[in-house]
């Protein structure tokens, strides 16, 4: 019997039935066919009738005919009826007038005994006959209205609606919530079969949930059975508890079904998603074995592809298509250029890698190189490793055509003319330099000459970083004078690839330096910096305001034209002290000044370049990390200047307590006393009761030469670019 309703429900559907599950298109209607085709029924379909070929092809059924069938007593084809698909019983009712007559009049008892021997297979809603859910389960997804889609199947009205129909007759939740119904009212629910979880949920989230012409009939029921109770009619109120009853009853009877029909659907989904992604992953192994074998593609290129976008044509809601050789060939064309991008990409990267790695070894050859050297004067501090990739050996070595490593050999050439490299460098930097300078752009026309390189020197000569200034935070670069600082510098990282790669004059500080030199007595023109330095004069700035309990700060020159850029004063007005007074603040500011500033840094390494440290640490750090038992100054560890500050602070008071007299009896003694403390020291250390002006001490003055013009507070002012 079995084998019989196998046959005829292969003849039924090859020979007289078309499947309704798929919708029919021609030209002139061809609207989103793929949203319109009952997804669920094609993998049903396929599923079943692949299980029932299997048994046909073992046996020899060409001689079975549907006049076999038509033939038969009714009794045997109700049992033969029994043993077939309910997808079988909606193609035999097309099939002949024969079946569509014994299937309406005993139809109801065929079709529950079918869902009964169907594995997994739920019972139809409430209050729905089995034929009219069947037809409605496996019907395309086109409405019944207006023939649109995507239209989901309601549980509740077994019809098929697309959204602007579904609204017409139903309405949302807040409407039904203003009715005592919407508590005994059937939800809307929609079986979907879809893999586009956008689709489901909008099903689910923005469709109106409830059926209008209910909700007005429950809440007018209700509210007869509510108004016979409160007239007092007898067994009114049993009426309403049982009317209520009766409705909870349905709601979660429908409940439960739909709670039922959307396990199925889900795990449909889940089942031929399954076999999707084992037929998509076969296809795209031996997509992938194509590629390496006979086109040579690398595995890692083949491997990195998006195959779900190349694959994307042949891969249904319910199926994956077979790759053949037409297919095959298609799918190259669609995977060639984006194997070919990815091969680019992947070159590149292994190129750039290269390129470092070629990099790193080339700085540690220069570091290497660096110790063989020694310096021979301030003029040797040897430039940045980023400079001296710009060498054009090293350029060429480095951007060598081939893949392999760079090796000694291939360095060899850069070295024999690197003497002659830092020395070109220098110049063109101090000729570079130098041209910013107003004394040395001021030529023009026939009189215009190169630059004097030693005009860098100038005690005027001053330069920032503006990556310092950039930084709020940070007060590296902001006043370097001369070369030794400017050298310095030129190592920031800052400068290897922002700011033009240079340092910028400020003119600011031009200013500052020449008024603090024509009242050090210097000509700003030809004054340098180690003129400035030879006299050491301590100089106060006359803007910042004076405190009566601590007075003014006093700077070494370098330092006072970093304070007036920091402080962004708008006219520079200085006051030089006195020899005495000066002599006095040096002694407080203890030795070795230098050596105890945050402003050294490695000369082989980064790790100190932009975060300096004081001398002792540096040192320790390239006996320790690079194994120099004698690190060399310029060689092996730097000296940024203007990094940080470049002394302790040390505050000179005002005269006005008395404190203006030196002991002229103590030999080398520069401690400043007071009236009082005069006295009281030279009667303790000389027996001296009184003391003689001029013999035994003198009078000093605090301040010998300043500015005439003396504002009366500062304001802001931006430093100036060169």
């Amino acid at each position: 019997m079995e084998e019989t309703s196998n046959a005829l429900s292969e003849l039924v559907e090859t020979g007289f039935a078309e499947l309704d599950f798929q919708p029919t298109t021609t030209n002139s209607r061809r609207r989103n066919v793929g949203n319109r085709a009952n997804v669920a029924a094609i993998v049903i379909h396929k599923k079943y009738r692949k299980s029932i070929c299997s048994i046909l092809r073992r046996q020899n059924s060409s001689h079975l005919n549907i006049d076999l069938f038509l033939g038969m007593p009714p009794d045997i084809l109700i049992e033969i009826f029994t043993e077939l698909h309910p997808i079988d019983l909606i193609h035999l009712q097309k099939a002949s007038p024969k079946f569509f007559l014994v299937l309406k009049f005993l139809g109801e008892a065929i079709w529950k005994a079918v869902y009964l021997q169907v594995e997994s297979f739920p019972a139809p809603p409430p209050s729905a006959s089995y034929s009219k859910w069947t037809t409605s389960l496996f019907a395309p997804q086109v409405c019944e209205k207006c023939d649109d889609g995507p239209a989901p199947l309601n549980l509740f009205t077994l019809q098929r609606l697309c959204k602007e129909c579904h609204d017409q007759l139903f309405s949302p939740d807040e409407v039904a919530k203003q009715s005592e119904a919407e508590e005994f009212c059937v939800k809307s629910k929609f079986i979907v079969f879809s893999f586009n979880c956008e689709q489901e949920n909008s099903f689910a989230s923005h469709w109106p949930a409830y059926y209008t012409s209910e909700v007005e009939a429950v809440d007018r029921r209700l509210g007869d059975l509510k108004r016979e109770a409160e007239t007092g009619m007898e067994s009114a109120t049993d009426n309403l508890e049982k009317y209520r009853a009766s409705r909870a009853n349905i709601r979660s009877e429908f409940e439960k079904s739909a709670t039922d029909w959307d396990s199925w659907s889900r795990h449909m989904a889940l089942e031929i998603s399954e076999k999707i992604a084992g037929r998509l992953f076969g296809m795209e192994s031996r997509f992938k074995h194509r590629l390496i074998v006979s086109k040579a593609y690398a595995q890692e290129d083949v491997n990195n592809m998006d195959y779900e976008e190349i694959f994307k044509s042949y891969i249904s809601e319910s199926a994956v298509l077979s790759l053949n050789r037409r297919r095959s060939a298609q799918v190259r064309r669609l995977a060639e250029p984006q194997l070919l991008e990815i091969q680019t990409t992947r070159l590149e990267e292994e190129r750039e890698e290269l390129l470092t790695a070629r990099k790193e070894f080339a700085t540690e050859a220069y570091r290497a190189y660096l110790k063989t050297t020694s310096p021979t004067s301030r003029f040797d501090t040897p430039p940045s490793w980023h400079v001296i990739r710009d060498h054009a050996a090293f350029h060429t070595a480095i951007n060598l055509p081939h893949n392999d490593p760079l090796t000694d050999e291939d360095l060899e050439d850069a070295w024999k003319d690197m003497p002659a490299y830092f020395d070109n460098w220098r110049q063109t930097k101090m000729r570079e330099l130098a041209s910013f300078l107003p004394s040395q752009s001021e030529a023009s026309g026939a009189d215009k000459k190169e630059p004097d390189v030693l005009a860098v020197d100038l005690a005027t000569s001053v330069f920032y970083c503006k990556g310092s200034v950039a930084v709020t935070e940070r007060r590296p670069g902001r006043c370097l004078i001369g070369w030794e600082s400017l050298a310095a510098h030129l190592r920031c990282g800052a400068l290897e690839y922002h700011w033009d790669r240079r340092l910028h004059f400020s003119q600011p500080g031009y200013e500052a330096a020449s008024e603090l030199v024509r009242l050090c007595g210097l000509d700003p023109l030809n004054a340098m910096g180690w003129d400035m330095n030879e006299l050491d004069p301590r100089v106060v700035c006359l803007v910042c305001p004076e405190t009566e309990s601590a007075g003014r700060e006093a700077l070494p020159w370098q330092e006072a034209v970093r304070h007036y850029l920091v402080a962004e004063h708008t006219t520079p007005a200085w006051g030089i002290l006195g020899p005495e007074v000066a002599a006095d603040v040096k002694t407080r500011e203890g030795n070795d000044l230098r050596n105890s500033e945050k402003s050294w840094a490695c000369a082989h390494c980064s790790q100190y370049m932009l975060v300096c440290d004081v001398r002792r640490v540096i040192t320790r750090h390239v006996r320790k990390e690079h194994h120099i038992s004698q690190p060399v100054p310029l060689l092996d560890f730097i000296y940024f200047g203007g990094y940080t500050a470049y002394f302790n602070k040390v505050m000179v008071p005002t005269f006005a307590d008395g404190l203006k007299a030196v002991c002229l009896r103590c030999s080398g003694n520069t401690h400043l006393f007071s009236t009082d403390g005069l006295k009281d020291h030279l009667l303790v250390c000389h027996r001296l009761s009184e003391g003689m002006a001029n013999v035994d001490y003198r009078d000093v003055a605090r301040i010998i030469r300043a500015t005439e013009s003396v504002e009366a507070k500062p304001t802001t002012v931006c430093v100036t670019e060169s």
